[in-house]
Parts: structure tokens; sequence; C-alpha cells
């Protein structure tokens, strides 16, 4: 018969004498899955940050951090006990946001769902790595600030695939807005303040980077409410 949840203890007797005993738990609830916290972290080109990766587990102890992701840009070693240290070299020629995704493993051997890492290179919305302006030009979000869509206009000279994606002020993915390839021509893309979800996003600031070819840039625009 299966005990119900709680502290037991084991006794074995000889002849009424005690002569061992070993105490035990039954745990017939759910195990709860380890959670890492997500960072936004500001840096330079270049520049060598330090951190630790961080977690919590409501029933238990956390075993082991697992990086699912390596950045596309610039390089990771992770070391350290549970592998929680980490350290990031930013490259010298990129501006931008560089992420990596975390999760981590429990002392029941449980995985929880991976966290985002987000490094911002250069310290400042804004810099960029231009693509010769004969090939693609984009404008910034118009209206901005806005409520409850925004717009981008941009003329791509030859063919090329852009990526758009949204993120809140701590660095957490909201939606990927774009990613499709388009051919010579003017286009535009809105963004209705939806996250990939389908769900209306709270008022704030909110970063867009925009990908095309060598072309990346960093931005800002304000949702108002």
């Amino acid at each position: 018969e299966d005990l119900p949840h709680g502290d037991y203890q084991k006794r074995i007797f000889i002849n009424d004498s005690l002569v061992a005993s070993s105490d035990f738990v039954v745990d017939t609830l759910p195990n709860q899955l380890p959670v890492v916290e997500s960072q936004y972290i500001d840096m330079d080109q270049g520049e060598i940050v330090e951190g630790e990766f961080l977690a919590s587990d409501m029933d238990g102890n956390i075993f082991w951090y697992n990086v699912e992701t390596q950045p596309e840009y610039g390089n990771l070693e992770v070391y350290g006990g549970r592998k929680r240290k980490f350290k990031y070299h930013a490259p010298e020629n990129f501006s931008g946001l560089v992420e990596i995704e975390v999760s981590a493993t429990d002392d029941k051997g449980a995985t929880g769902s991976s966290t985002l890492i987000t490094f911002n290179i250069s310290g400042e919305l804004g810099a960029d790595i231009r693509l010769n302006a004969e090939k693609f030009t984009i404008s910034k979000a118009f209206p901005n600030p806005f409520n409850p869509s925004t717009t981008l206009n941009f003329n791509v000279q030859e063919e090329l695939t852009l990526n758009i994606t949204i993120y809140n002020a701590l660095g957490k993915r909201v939606k990927n807005l774009v990613s499709n390839k388009y051919t010579v021509g003017d286009h535009s893309v809105s963004w209705d303040s939806r996250n990939g979800q389908g769900n209306l996003v709270s008022a704030g600031m909110y970063i867009y980077t925009i990908q095309a070819g060598e072309f990346r840039q960093t931005r800002k625009m304000v949702l108002l409410k």
C-alpha cells in the first residue's frame, strides 16, 4: 500500500530490541521545475564580462546549468561548480543584441524551460554596422511614441533576408516581427503591440533589432496606453 506524503522512520527489532532504524520521506507531490532568471547586460565592443547564472527551485536544489544556444557573435565560456559561472567576450566589430538560452536541471534530474540572457553590445541604443545605403535603407518606427500600432518603411535594392525582433525593456523577446526574404522595391511592416501569442502588451519602452545581411541596428520605441 502506498504511504501518504510525509516523513517516516523504518525500525528493525530483534526480540523486542531496536537494532537499526532509518529515516525516509515519501514525496507524492509533482516536482517543481527550476526556473532560470533572465538577465540583460550592457557592454561595449570588445569588452569581457563575467557573471553567474541564477535560478530558483521551489522544492529542491539546482544541480546543473545548461547553455541551450550559443551566442551568434562573440565567445562564451562556462565554468565553475554546476557550470554556474560565465565569461562572455564581445566582438570588436559588432553592435546590437546577442542572446543565449540557458536552462537548469534540479537534483531530481528534471530540466526546466530555457530563459534568455541578453548582451547589449556597445552600451547604447542606435549603434550599428551599416550596410551600403544603396542596397538597403529603413526608416525609424513611425509614429513613435505610438498607440496602438507603428510602422517601419524600408527600401531594398538587392534581394535580401530581413529579420526584425522586438524585446521589452528587460531584454525578453516579445515577438519575431519579420523573418522574410524581400525583393527589390519599397516595403513596410507594422507592429500592432501584440506579442508572439497574439496578446496585447503593456505600455512602456520596447527595443527592436533590425538585421539585413551585414546590417545590424538596435533602436527603441515607446508604446502609450
